[in-house]
Order: structure tokens, then sequence, then C-alpha cells
């Protein structure tokens, strides 16, 4: 959830919202503030799995919702150029549609995965996760 709405703030363009001054300097800086205070509440609750997850990294690393998680990263990784660079890669209306439209196939991915995880349950994962509960208790 945490990552949909940090994707979703990515791509709201607040100065066109606001049309300039400071108030778009304000809100932007709060908004992007506000999201990386929640990534460092998210990450401190985070370290009592970190033991578990590291336990099972193999099974992580070798599942099918890690592969669309990393397609996902590998295609927002992909559309940077389209965003720095687009008099050199088409025109920038080319460059936009061509952006946009990876930025979408990866979020589609980063939502296959976790729709994956919640159909499917990972069993590996779940029995991994009730062992090393069972360890801590």
């Amino acid at each position: 959830m945490l990552l949909c709405l940090s994707l979703a703030v990515r791509e709201v363009d607040i100065d066109k919202l606001l049309e300039g001054g400071s108030a778009m300097v304000v809100t932007e800086w709060t908004v992007r503030a506000v999201i990386v205070a929640l990534w460092a509440v998210y990450i401190l609750l985070a370290r009592q799995w970190v033991d578990a997850i590291w336990s099972q990294r193999a099974v992580i690393a070798s599942s099918t919702f890690a592969s669309f998680v990393l397609i996902g990263c590998a295609l927002y990784a992909a559309s940077w150029p389209f965003d720095k660079f687009p008099e050199y890669l088409g025109g920038t209306s080319v460059a936009m549609l061509i952006e946009e439209t990876v930025q979408l196939c990866a979020t589609i991915s980063f939502f296959a995965s976790a729709a994956l995880g919640v159909i499917f349950h990972q069993p590996q994962l779940r029995e991994a996760e009730l062992s090393t509960s069972a360890d801590v208790s």
C-alpha cells in the first residue's frame, strides 16, 4: 500500500496543480517529507521480521512474485531516459507516451506480484513464517 501511495505521489505534478509560487514548493516538500516519514516508520516496524525474511531469502528470491517485482523495477528504470532526454528519443510527445506506457506496465507488474501473493498465499513463505514465529516465541 505504501509503495502504491509513493508511486501515485510521484506521478502528481504539484507545480501544475498549484500554478507555481511558494505554496507549490512548500506543498511539494511537505508531501514528499510525509512519504519519507511513512517509509521510515514502516522500516522501523519491519525490523522485527528481518531475521525471518533473511532466513528465507532463497525461497523469496526464487518465487514468482519476486520475479514480478524485479520486472517492475526494471521497467521503471527503463522509463527514466524517456523522461530525462525526450529530445533524443523521438520528441517530447513520443517520449512521454513511451515513458507513461512503460511505467504503467511496471505498475501492473507490481500489482500482479501483490495479487499472486494474495491469491496463492505463497504456501512456502507461509510455512516459513509460521515456523520462524514459533521459533521466536
